[in-house]
């Protein structure tokens, strides 16, 4: 019985053992990244559930999908070293606000934003000064804020974070951080002054004057102004901030700092082969024109002779044309394309299996050349070719095919490799953009391995009144423009590993802008002073639109210029402009031919309103917001309605009766002076009730 009771009690405690929850070691890293997430982020377990996870080095990326299997919400975040450096919420929102006035403002959107960050990183907030921010009125609209870090006052490049804030619940649902906590940092109190730094920039990369091209479509040919352009430049050169000497911070990237290295319309020729029957069809006058153009041309017989005469180019009988087409440019002259292979034949390791060439048949002249499709470098131990040399090489090429053009270019060294051979079109002294001639070289070989040629008749600006370059330096450089900011890089060690370091460097903002030579405006690549699309007029502090402009100008829409003329008339093309931005639609062409057509096609509207510099009417107004969206059916049922105001024309009746009835216009008064034209002013009132509209 004793034995009984011993085996039972044995069995029992067994048992017992069995059943006590064990307890595994847990991996402390995903534990602390989820803990951090749900802490900061403040993710509810009754409404998410873990879905997914993904670890790259010290980073855990997490996925939680809502518990509701109808929901689509979800939340990502990644957690590197305890800190939520991404994060970005999937969430039900009200996709009709994009196309609508937001429910939140720009100043509740961004105190969203930076309680936020206070909140997930306050320490790297207490660095942070904000850099940009935006509206984008894309699918239910946000606010974008980029906070960019400051060390000891100084901009840091490259250590940014950005926060975006939706429109209709004024919830931060996107966030991403470049902050580095392991960078270190000069001492700003070594600084060479801004007078040394200013002397620098100047003389090691500064600006010059220049003749910029660009093409009058409407005129048909090319004029060139003047201006003061950035003079090429090393990429990742600045002016090192301790001892005002130029810096390029790729020579950094190492330890013991060695370096690491048109629009045109294409149509093939015509197959004869391939001819169809051509039927009763007759050429038209113009398409006789064509034909003649093209007849007169030089013929592919022809125009492949040239090309082989040309020895620098080493197309001999073992290279098989593969391909001619002609096309037309922008510019109306015809271009012939050529491609040789010798892919099939025996040859060296170091020839080309491949050549194209660009033939001008307008004017008869190669204009391009290229090879390619071998390594002929694969002997080569180091770089062996003089690049003085090729320069020689270079100069004899023009002379021998190009000899009337010498005298108009000049030697260009080029920034970015010595085995490019430039030189540029020069016209009364002055530099001319985008033509000249230059060569490419293979650093190994010497080979000639590419050739460009750009020479367009030009309508050039007289260089009478122009500002000297003293007077832009005194402009554009000043204590508020060129300033400190630290540089990031990457810098490899001895043991292969990468790590980010900085740099303290003088930096000229906006340094990539154009100046007029003439004024010293800054100016946009065809010569245009940039409008004022701030939309903040000068001349409506006392006018009753101030509230609806003001309000507009935060979703980026408004009348360019610094005034508003709020009581002048709008024309067509202004006001169809605010309707385009009202739906978000910023790529029309405003100011050409197209948008007028982009309107009819739209239905918005009708050919007669195509001149579209004509003012634009009130009641008129009212008609192509109505066509806008989408009513012109139902308006044009004149008899269905009991229209509010009494002086409307019978076939305006609908559209006036749906501008009340949906409070784009209003129906206080009986009278809409509908014949009036319509101000500057109560077009943006129109736009703004359209956003505001039920």
């Amino acid at each position: 019985m004793k034995k009984l009771i011993c085996i039972t009690l044995s069995i029992a405690m067994i048992f017992t053992l069995l059943c006590v929850p064990v307890s595994f070691a847990s991996d402390e890293g995903v534990e602390n990244a989820i803990l951090t997430a749900k802490n900061l982020l403040e993710i509810s377990d009754d409404e998410y559930v873990i879905d997914d996870f993904s670890q790259y080095d010290g980073d855990y990326q997490l996925t939680w999908k809502n518990r509701d299997e109808d929901s689509t919400d979800s939340i990502t975040a990644t957690v590197s070293n305890g800190e939520i450096i991404s994060y970005f919420k999937n969430f039900n929102r009200d996709y009709d606000i994009g196309m609508k006035l937001p429910a939140i403002n720009k100043q509740e959107a961004q105190a969203a934003a930076e309680a936020f960050l206070k909140k997930v990183c306050p320490k790297i907030f207490e660095t942070l000064i904000l850099s940009s921010s935006a509206y984008e009125r894309y699918g239910a609209g946000s606010y974008n804020f980029t906070y960019v870090r400051q060390y000891d006052g100084v901009p840091v490049k490259g250590q940014e974070i950005y926060v975006e804030v939706s429109a209709d619940k004024g919830e931060v649902f996107h966030f991403t951080s470049q902050f580095d906590f392991d960078l270190t940092f000069e001492d700003k109190t070594g600084a060479v002054d801004f007078e040394k730094a200013k002397e620098a920039y100047i003389e090691n990369f500064g600006y010059e004057l220049k003749y910029i091209q660009k093409y009058d479509d409407k005129a048909k040919k090319h004029t060139a102004f003047l201006a003061y352009v950035p003079k090429d430049r090393e990429y990742n050169s600045y002016i090192d901030a301790l001892t005002g000497e130029k810096i390029n911070l790729n020579d950094l990237m190492f330890e013991e700092g060695s370096k690491t290295d048109d629009g045109a319309v294409r149509m093939n020729t015509y197959d004869k082969s391939a001819q169809k029957a051509l039927g009763s069809a007759a050429m038209s006058k113009e398409e006789e024109a064509l034909a003649a153009e093209i007849a007169n041309l030089a013929q592919k017989d022809e125009v492949v002779s040239r090309v082989k005469k040309i020895s620098e180019f080493k197309i001999d009988d073992s290279f098989v044309l593969t391909n001619y087409s002609i096309y037309k440019s922008y510019d109306g002259k015809y271009y012939a394309s050529l491609d040789f292979s010798n892919e099939t034949q025996k040859r060296e390791d170091d020839e080309y299996s491949h050549k194209n060439v660009s033939y001008n048949l307008t004017d008869n002249r190669v204009e391009g050349y290229n090879a390619y499709g071998a390594v002929p470098y694969v002997k080569a131990a180091s770089k062996k070719t003089e690049t003085a040399a090729l320069k020689a090489d270079a100069e004899k090429f023009i002379n021998k095919y190009y000899a009337d053009f010498v005298k108009n270019t000049e030697f260009s060294e080029s920034k970015y490799s010595a085995y490019i051979i430039s030189f540029d079109r020069v016209y009364d002294g002055v530099r001319v953009s985008d033509n000249g001639i230059s060569f490419s070289y293979n650093e190994y070989t010497g080979e000639l391995e590419g050739m460009n040629f750009s020479w367009n008749d030009v309508e050039f600006e007289p260089k009478n009144n122009i500002k000297t370059i003293d007077e832009l330096y005194n402009k554009i450089i000043t204590e508020d423009t060129l300033k400190l900011n630290y540089a990031l890089y990457r810098k490899y060690t001895e043991g292969k590993t990468i790590s980010k370091a900085t740099k303290l460097v003088y930096n000229l903002e906006n340094d990539r802008l154009f100046y007029d030579a003439n004024t010293l405006d800054a100016i946009d690549y065809d010569g245009e002073v940039p409008e004022d699309k701030t939309y903040k007029y000068d001349d409506i502090e006392n006018h009753y639109v101030k509230p609806y402009a003001e309000k507009l100008a935060e979703l980026n829409i408004g009348l360019a210029g610094s005034s508003l003329k709020p009581d002048e008339s709008i024309t067509k093309r202004d006001y169809l402009m605010l309707v385009a931005m009202a739906n978000n639609n910023f790529y029309y062409d405003f100011y050409s031919d197209s948008f007028a057509k982009a309107m009819i096609s739209r239905g918005i509207i009708e050919k007669e309103d195509k001149d579209l510099d004509n003012p634009v009417s009130r009641i008129d107004a009212v008609r192509f917001m109505i066509n806008n969206l989408g009513y012109k059916e139902i308006a044009e049922k004149n008899s269905i309605f009991n229209c509010p105001f009494t002086d409307i024309p019978e076939n305006m009746v609908g559209y006036a009766t749906l501008g009340a009835a949906l409070k784009i216009v209003s129906d206080k008064n009986d009278i809409l002076d509908a014949e009036n034209n319509l101000t500057r002013a109560d077009a943006l009132i129109i736009i703004y009730n359209y956003l505001t509209r039920e």
